[in-house]
């Protein structure tokens, strides 16, 4: 079986391989890598449609910048130092192709331009980080099983297995449990 979808992906497994990347869980079969990152992009796309809580897509969406961007920052570094020892069109291509322009007339004032110039990099990061909410620390952590277990006997739902409960299924009964609280909330007013 491949979990190509939020509507067959246990939701406990969609959250487990969200925190430790272990893409070979989608699949049964034997899939490249190539392949089973794909898919979990995929399943990413249909998560940030389902997920209520766009303050958390928008983390994760900073979060994924600011990864990109270090990467970026530490290539051009690697390239620059790697270049100061020899020559390499592949590497030369390359930082041309990252918008870096390349006077092979004046080859190592190039590199340290380049290199001064990645620093920029570092201040766009820094300024993504200070969009980054700031960590919360709670006392008590609830656990999933917890949150689907309060959600059902909330929602009136009886009882849902966690272990089986997949991804779509469990942003319906987060959704049902919270419009309750809402309308409680209505009726106090």
């Amino acid at each position: 079986m491949i979990y190509n979808s939020v509507q067959i992906i246990p939701a406990k497994l969609f959250f487990h391989i969200s925190e430790t990347e272990e893409y070979g869980l989608l699949s049964d079969k034997k899939l490249d890598s190539d392949q089973l990152k794909t898919i979990w992009l995929i399943l990413e796309e249909e998560h940030k449609k389902l997920n209520p809580n766009k303050k958390v897509n928008k983390t994760l969406d900073l979060s994924k910048k600011i990864e990109e961007l270090y990467a970026k920052h530490q290539k051009i570094l690697l390239a620059v130092q790697y270049l100061k020892s020899r020559r390499d069109e592949d590497l030369i291509e390359l930082l041309e192709k990252s918008n870096y322009h390349f006077d092979l007339q004046d080859y190592d004032n190039s590199l340290e331009r380049i290199e001064r110039e990645s620093q920029s990099i570092l201040i766009r990061i820094e300024s993504l980080e200070k969009k980054l909410p700031k960590p919360t620390t709670t006392k008590e952590t609830v656990t999933f099983d917890q949150t689907v277990m309060s959600y059902s006997a909330f929602s009136g739902s009886g009882f849902i297995n966690p272990n089986k409960i997949t991804l779509s299924q469990y942003y319906a009964l987060i959704n049902i449990g919270n419009n309750k609280m809402k309308a409680l909330e209505n009726g106090k007013k």
